[in-house]
C-alpha cells in the first residue's frame, strides 16, 4: 500500500517575514494591553480558581502548601508554569503581580498564534490577518480573565499550539508531528478538564490519516498510544498535586467529572449553549469581519448584475 503525504506551497521569504512581523507586533499590542487592563490589581479574589491556583504554585515552588479542603479541583498546568516565582519571593503581592504579568505575556503569545491561524486558513494579508488577530484578543470578554490568576491564560496558548500542530500534521501525517500534537493536547487537558476533546481528536485524525492510506497504521497507533501516554501522564502528576493539597476534593472539575458529563445529555446540551455564547461573544472580531466581508460581497454581486444588465 502506497502511502502520500500533502504537499504544501513553499512561502516565499518576504512574506514569511511579513508574516512574522505581524504576529510578534500582535502579541507586543495584545501584552501591553493586557498588562494596562490588569493595573492595580494587588490581591486576590475570594473564588476558588484563585486561591488553587495559587495554592498549587506555592506549593510547587517550595512554598508551605495550603490546604484546599473540599473545594473543587483545577488542573495544575498553569500552576507549575507560575510555581518558580517563589524560589525567589514568597511575597503575595509580588506573587500576584507575576501571576498578571504571565496572563499579559501569555496573551501576547496566544495572540501571535493566532495570527498563524488567521494566515494558515484565511487569504488574508499579513497585516491584516494580524489587526483581525488583535482585535479577537483585545474584545473585552477576552481580556476579562487577563484580571485573575486562571488557567484560561494558559489555554488561550495551548489550545491554538495544538490546532496548528494538527493541521501540520494533516499535511503530512508523520509520526513525529503526531506525537507534538498529542503532547500539546495532553498539555491543555493538564492546564484545564474540558481540554480533554483535544486528545479525542488528535488521535480520530491520525486514524482517518491512516484509513485514507495517507500515513500507515503504525503511525497512527503510534501516535493514539503517544497521545493516551501523554494523558496518562498528566493525570498522575495531577493527582499527586491533588493528593497533597486536597482533603476530600469535589469532582466538579475531575477527569472523572468530566466523563460522568457525557451520561448526562441535558448537561451537555446547556453547557454547548454556554460555550457557544461564550465564544460568539470572545470572538466579536471575526463576526465584524464577517459581516464586512458579506456586505462586500453583496455589492460585489449587484455591481455584476447592474453590469451585465442591458
Amino acid at each position: 500500500m502506497e502511502v502520500t503525504t500533502a504537499q504544501t506551497t513553499a512561502v516565499p521569504p518576504t512574506e514569511r517575514r511579513a508574516w512574522l512581523a505581524a504576529g510578534v507586533v500582535t502579541a507586543l499590542v495584545v501584552a501591553i494591553a493586557r498588562t494596562w487592563v490588569s493595573r492595580g490589581r494587588d490581591e486576590f479574589s475570594l473564588w476558588p480558581d484563585e486561591p488553587a491556583q495559587l495554592a498549587m504554585s506555592r506549593f510547587l515552588g517550595g512554598g508551605v502548601p495550603w490546604t484546599m479542603h473540599d473545594h473543587s479541583t483545577w488542573q495544575p498546568g498553569y500552576a507549575t508554569l507560575l510555581s518558580p516565582v517563589h524560589w525567589f519571593t514568597d511575597d503575595p503581592v509580588t506573587v500576584f503581580h507575576t501571576a498578571l504579568a504571565l496572563n499579559a505575556v501569555l496573551g501576547g503569545l496566544a495572540a501571535g498564534l493566532l495570527v498563524l491561524l488567521v494566515r494558515r486558513l484565511t487569504p488574508l494579508t499579513p497585516w491584516t490577518g494580524a489587526a483581525v488577530a488583535a482585535i479577537i484578543s483585545i474584545a473585552p470578554a477576552a481580556l476579562f480573565t487577563t484580571e485573575f490568576v486562571w488557567s484560561e491564560a494558559l489555554v488561550l496558548v495551548l489550545f491554538p499550539a495544538t490546532l496548528l500542530a494538527l493541521l501540520r500534521f494533516d499535511d503530512a501525517p508523520t509520526f513525529r508531528r503526531g506525537v507534538l500534537a498529542g503532547i500539546l493536547a495532553a498539555l491543555a487537558f493538564g492546564t484545564h478538564s474540558r481540554m480533554v476533546p483535544l486528545a479525542l481528536v488528535t488521535i480520530g485524525v491520525a486514524v482517518i490519516a491512516a484509513l485514507q492510506s495517507r500515513t500507515t497504521a503504525r503511525v497512527a497507533a503510534g501516535v493514539a498510544a503517544s497521545t493516551a501516554g501523554a494523558m496518562i501522564a498528566v493525570r498522575l502528576y495531577a493527582g499527586f498535586v491533588f493528593d497533597r493539597l486536597w482533603d476530600t476534593p469535589s469532582t466538579t472539575n475531575s477527569f472523572g467529572g468530566v466523563i460522568d458529563h457525557l451520561g448526562a445529555p441535558g448537561t451537555i446540551l446547556i453547557a454547548l449553549a454556554g460555550q457557544a455564547w461564550y465564544l460568539l461573544a470572545a470572538t466579536i472580531g471575526v463576526v465584524l469581519y464577517g459581516a464586512v466581508g458579506l456586505v462586500r460581497s453583496v455589492r460585489r454581486a449587484d455591481s455584476d448584475v447592474v453590469r451585465a444588465s442591458p
